[in-house]
């Protein structure tokens, strides 16, 4: 029993061969860096997902934007006021259209837009209406120029109370370089461009006197005992640079601002951000001729392609020629990027026809941002409500 205890004691005293412990080491090697590669690739995958769901959320919150104002193209206004002879004389001018697309008119900053490396021409879009509420207000004409508009009394929650009632809000709803649209108990109505607004007085200087007609020939038939007034706007939305932070980097927003229909210029000081990083805006539309209203609908179920849906040979640009008011159907497409570029997703240059992936930021194309595109279509009720003969 004695003689034969020193094995067991021999045995326990040995340690690990250089052989085991080179193979321990590697095999906890590969299991750390198999590790480290799964914790590397879930940061990733969760950092591309945090900006693509970011760049989604931003994409669907200008698009929502645009589609209102899109249905409300034409609202207590006049889809074109060149074919609209019944209702409206004289005619504006400048003449009143609901829609006015600017096809590639967005990319005048061209080198901005050739520096994203894949050619983008965004379009630019000008709609008119009334884009602050869904009423006409009575008004009192005090002379030919002059008009005091009567809201009645608030009787709602003061926390309801529409911004018009308020002076900032009436002078926001009614602006000088602004139309407004004036009409009476007997159908007739005119356009007349605003001089100056007083929101303390609730007042409005035209810039030209209001033309009445006895015998119905052109003009606000009868007298201006009664009259009915609503604010009618032009909005702008177009593509801007938007520079900060490293000088290199390319920045554009989707703005939307007041028009000048007059100086065809956009209002100062009237901007908004409507989507950050938007690199591209693309508007197409379906039309249809109140001569034939049988017909179908032209249209494209690919909206991907450049074209976008045909719209049969409807000239939209704001002159006398245009057609806005065969307008139905409105598509609209809007890309934006990931807030900077992925050292992962390689520069891939946009196939004819095919979707925009990815758009360069610094001049180095071995990398590029991402882009998440998003088209939606939306009718515009008020162009399909009326369809004006002539």
């Amino acid at each position: 029993m004695t003689a034969s205890s020193p094995a067991p004691a021999r045995l326990a005293r040995r340690g690990f061969t250089l052989t085991e412990l080179m193979v321990g080491l590697l095999l906890t090697t590969i299991v750390v860096a198999a590790l480290y590669n799964m914790f590397v690739t879930a940061s990733y995958i969760f950092n591309v997902q945090s900006q693509a769901s970011a760049t989604q959320l931003r994409l669907r919150s200008a698009m929502e934007q645009v589609k209102d104002d899109v249905r409300r193209a034409g609202l207590m206004s006049t889809p074109n006021s060149d074919r609209d002879t019944t209702g409206v004389c004289p005619p504006p001018v400048p003449r009143v259209h609901a829609v006015v697309h600017g096809q590639g008119a967005g990319s005048d900053q061209a080198d901005l837009f050739q520096s994203y490396g894949n050619d983008l021409s965004p379009d630019t879009l000008i709609l008119s209406g009334n884009f602050t509420s869904s009423a006409a207000y009575p008004g009192v004409l005090l002379d030919a120029s002059r008009i005091v508009v009567q809201l009645a009394p608030w009787t709602g929650p003061e926390a309801w109370e529409p911004s018009i009632y308020t002076q900032d809000g009436f002078e926001l709803a009614f602006r000088p370089d602004q139309y407004v649209r004036v009409s009476n108990a007997y159908g007739s109505a005119q356009f007349a461009p605003l001089a100056s607004v007083d929101g303390g007085q609730r007042s409005l200087e035209l810039a030209a006197p209001l033309k009445f007609s006895s015998d119905g020939t052109c003009g606000l038939t009868g007298t201006g005992d009664y009259l009915e007034v609503n604010p009618v706007q032009h909005v702008l939305y177009r593509i801007e640079p938007r520079r900060r932070g490293e000088a290199d980097m390319v920045e554009t927003d989707l703005v939307r601002s007041f028009w000048d229909p007059a100086g065809q210029v956009p209002v100062d000081g009237t901007d908004v951000v409507v989507g950050q990083n938007v690199v591209d805006f693309q508007v197409w539309f379906t039309v249809q001729d109140p001569a034939t209203p049988a017909a179908a609908l032209p249209d494209d179920p690919d909206l991907s392609d450049e074209e976008g849906p045909e719209v049969a040979g409807v000239t939209l640009d704001g002159t006398a020629g245009a057609r806005p008011d065969l307008v139905r159907v409105a598509a609209v497409r809007l890309c934006a990027r990931g807030d900077r570029e992925d050292a992962r997703w390689m520069f891939r240059p946009r196939a004819e026809g095919g979707p925009l992936l990815s758009v360069n930021l610094d001049g180095d194309q071995t990398m590029s941002a991402r882009v998440t595109c998003l088209t939606s279509e939306v009718e515009v009720v008020n162009l399909s409500l009326r369809n004006l003969q002539g």
